[in-house]
């Protein structure tokens, strides 16, 4: 482990820099440059033979996972750079009874995607004043309820960033040992006051010093953030579709992305799992929503990826703060794949808010985030120098202990199809203040991926922990005695490589 002062000096660098990188955009990328900045940045052409490649990587997936519908959304820069180039990919039937083809507004449940949109509510509220990072969770609390503590008090970008000392799922939830759907699904039922009565009588290791994947983390967040802008009474739910429409969701026009209804609609993908034709839907509709409840389309998430990308021309104040969130933090030195008994190493961790990254240092490093209910599936991974994204949903419920993926595969083939890249220079405010690449240093031309990787690049599902080499804790520490080397630091330090994960919600 590493030594005390050195978790506190990553503790100081991690607040310093997300306080800084959470101001409005323009207010951070003033201190790069008013010119912006020279990224290297391949052009890159939706080709009618990437179009026919990507296609068949999508009906390959949807064969080998053997899933009802897949539907994926990729955004491309268009030829001037400056605008984004939209292409969807979709496979299969809706499932269930229903032979009806997916299409590109097919609404499919999202899971653990649903993170990276409260971290986005989160950076429009750090924006507007109305929340800090800094911020106790046990402000937020209901009297008579203490958060645990183990050293510095637990803020709201401990939750944000798996860094609280939390488990996965609160003491208070009932264990399953069996599969689903046969356990019966606690999520609709469990209200504010379950919640907050859900912290272990103690946590395991300090605060903000150890990366432990919680859906208990972030469902806390939503929760609260919700309640920031409409406080409910502890026996009803927080109002967390409402707060993201007056964020981002309705000045996008997502209309298709919601809190899952209890009657889902005519397009909507019946979630499955192996037989059994549809199993439940996932009903996280209750205080846990902000860490899995959504439900969304690939057009909808077509637009998501635009703001993240900084492709929304005149964006509202709660669209620009959402490119905040993949700004990187400084790296997490330390990781831990089990709670109780707590097993934790010296295996840093890249990451921004609800994002995990990867490569870093390649000169295409890459955001990513999947999530998983009883029945769906889902993954996005964003390239932000290159500006380029791809979403894949598909409604099968996700192997225990495997690592399949599709936006990874399908980003590797666009990115291995890009010609050797040229300088263009990023407008200041449009893109995330990432490190850039020297600009001798071309991203790798890797071979293209097979439609589905389960073994031999297995990706960071829930409750997994990415393995990572080259890293030199003391960079770390070196980085922190500059607040632009805080924004950057997470992806500055060394290299990564996916680990096989151990589950997914």
């Amino acid at each position: 482990m590493a030594p005390a002062h050195s978790r506190t000096l990553h503790r100081t660098a991690l607040i310093s820099a997300v306080a800084l990188a959470l101001l409005p955009l323009g207010a951070a990328t003033a201190a790069r440059g008013a010119d912006g900045e020279v990224t290297p940045t391949p052009t890159v052409h939706m080709t009618p033979v990437l179009q026919a490649q990507i296609q068949q990587q999508v009906e390959n997936f949807r064969e080998q996972t053997h899933s009802p519908g897949v539907s994926v959304a990729v955004v491309t820069p268009d030829a001037d750079g400056e605008t984004a180039l939209t292409t969807y990919f979709t496979a299969g039937v809706l499932g269930g009874e229903s032979e009806v083809p997916v299409d590109a507004d097919t609404q499919f449940e999202i899971g653990s995607e649903t993170k990276v949109f409260t971290a986005d509510l989160f950076a429009a509220l750090v924006a507007q004043g109305r929340v800090s990072p800094t911020d106790p969770v046990q402000m937020y609390a209901p009297e008579g309820v203490t958060v645990p503590r183990n050293g510095d008090p637990m803020t709201l970008l401990d939750l944000a960033t798996h860094t609280a000392a939390l488990p996965d799922d609160p003491a208070n939830v009932p264990p399953c040992h069996t599969p689903w759907p046969e356990c019966d699904n606690w999520r609709p039922t469990y209200t504010q006051t379950d919640l907050w009565a859900g912290f272990p009588s103690e946590l395991p290791w300090p605060t903000g010093e150890r990366y432990f994947y919680s859906d208990f983390g972030f469902a806390l967040l939503g929760t609260i953030l919700a309640n920031v802008l409409d406080p409910q009474p502890a026996d009803q739910p927080p109002t967390f579709q409402a707060a993201l429409e007056g964020a981002f969701l309705t000045d996008l026009g997502m209309t298709s992305t919601m809190v899952e209804p209890v009657e889902a609609g005519p397009n909507f993908a019946v979630p499955s799992v192996p037989g059994t034709p549809n199993a439940p839907q996932w009903d996280n509709t209750n205080a846990f929503v902000g860490g899995g409840g959504l439900i969304s389309s690939a057009s909808d998430m077509a637009m998501f990826m635009k703001a993240h990308l900084g492709y929304v021309p005149d964006p509202s104040p709660g669209v620009s703060a959402m490119a905040n969130t993949l700004r990187p933090v400084p790296v997490i030195p330390e990781s831990c794949t089990s709670y109780a008994p707590p097993v934790c190493t010296d295996t840093p961790v890249d990451m921004a808010l609800a994002w995990r990254y990867f490569d870093a240092g390649s000169g295409a490093p890459r955001a990513y985030k999947n999530g998983g209910t009883g029945g769906s599936s889902s993954d996005t991974e964003i390239a932000p120098l290159q500006r380029i994204g791809v979403t894949a949903m598909w409604n099968r419920v996700r192997p225990p202990r495997e690592s399949v993926e599709l936006s990874p595969a399908i980003l590797t083939t666009i990115l291995a199809a890009a010609p050797s890249p040229s300088p263009s220079p990023r407008p200041t405010g449009s893109t995330p203040a990432l490190s850039d690449p020297p600009a001798s240093t071309a991203p790798p031309a890797p071979t293209p991926a097979p439609a589905m990787t389960a073994t031999a690049t297995p990706s960071p599902v829930a409750g997994g922990v990415l393995a990572r080499t080259g890293t030199d804790a003391s960079g770390l520490i070196l980085a922190a005695l500059a607040a632009g080397a805080f924004i950057v630091g997470g992806l500055t330090l060394g290299t990564a490589r996916r680990r096989r994960a151990t589950r997914t919600r």
